[in-house]
């Protein structure tokens, strides 16, 4: 599956990763506000060099993804925009009981003319980032309303556009073709099973590291792509995934990697924020 041609925002590759760290440092702060030098600073830690994440952080910025507030001196970013609300899907993901099957999905059919290109990608990408599958051309399912999180973009909508809200009814073995065509499960799921065995593999051979820089790294490299590729199949009711489906054996060893390494960085990732804003 070519996943940078459905979330060009979070796609493989060096540039994907990259982008994926930032809501992984989010998540050790534990706050929705961190110091722009200790993003930075950890950024470098991770790998960068100082012009990479600041560049980096500057599109992020650009393209909605994070916002800054100034405090006197110190200016404290916050992820943003369907970028953020990808970032909390996947947190409230881990552990989640999945949704019932109602007999049918959230639609939004839309229509968007070549003058108007750049809306269309932005509009497609950010519905991407929230949940919704692409089914066909011209029409994104989700398993619930998420338009919630597209309201900003939706207001935005030029004239020429046309989007309309529908509910598609489906009897369950038509809705396990449309899911399985919408998100590309039998492809994710073969992704899904190398990083459980990756992770497995990782536990077996891991103990508990001291706080620093160099458990923050290898931290990200066992959790941020496997985390990354979460978003590429929301959280879908049980009777529209294939059978022994990996997505449960993945978040729970997910889990096992953050026990082993999240004490240690989230106390490393603190003590920068403390020591930043004193």
């Amino acid at each position: 599956m070519n996943s940078s041609a459905t979330y060009p925002e979070l796609e493989t590759g060096e540039r994907g990763r990259s982008i994926g760290l930032v809501p992984f440092l989010f998540g050790l702060a534990g706050t929705q506000s961190v110091p722009a030098k200790v993003i930075n600073h950890l950024l470098v830690d991770l790998g960068m060099s100082a012009a990479a994440a600041k560049a980096q952080l500057a599109r992020m910025r650009q393209r909605g993804q994070l916002t800054a507030t100034r405090h006197g001196r110190t200016v404290d970013y916050q992820l943003a925009g369907p970028f953020g609300e990808s970032f909390h899907r996947i947190r409230s993901g881990m552990g989640a009981s999945p949704p019932e099957w109602r007999g049918s999905f959230h639609a939004l059919l839309y229509q968007v003319p070549e003058s108007a290109r750049a809306f269309r990608d932005h509009f497609r990408r950010n519905a991407l980032l929230v949940g919704y599958g692409l089914l066909q051309q011209g029409v994104l399912i989700a398993p619930a309303d998420r338009t919630e999180s597209l309201a900003a973009i939706l207001a935005r909508r030029p004239s020429a556009a046309t989007i309309y809200p529908a509910t598609l009814h489906l009897a369950l073995p038509d809705a396990r073709s449309a899911a399985a065509a919408a998100w590309a499960l039998p492809e994710i799921e073969q992704r899904y099973l190398r990083h459980c065995h990756d992770l497995r593999e990782a536990l077996a051979r891991s103990a508990r590291p001291e706080p620093g820089a160099a458990a923050l790294r290898r931290f990200a490299e066992l959790v941020n792509g496997p985390m990354i590729d979460t978003l590429l199949a929301p959280s879908l009711p049980t009777e529209l995934l294939p059978k022994d489906w990996p997505g449960r054996q993945l978040f729970e060893l997910i889990g096992e990697v953050n026990d082993r390494y999240g004490p240690a960085t989230s106390r490393y990732v603190r003590d920068l924020i403390e020591q930043a804003r004193s």
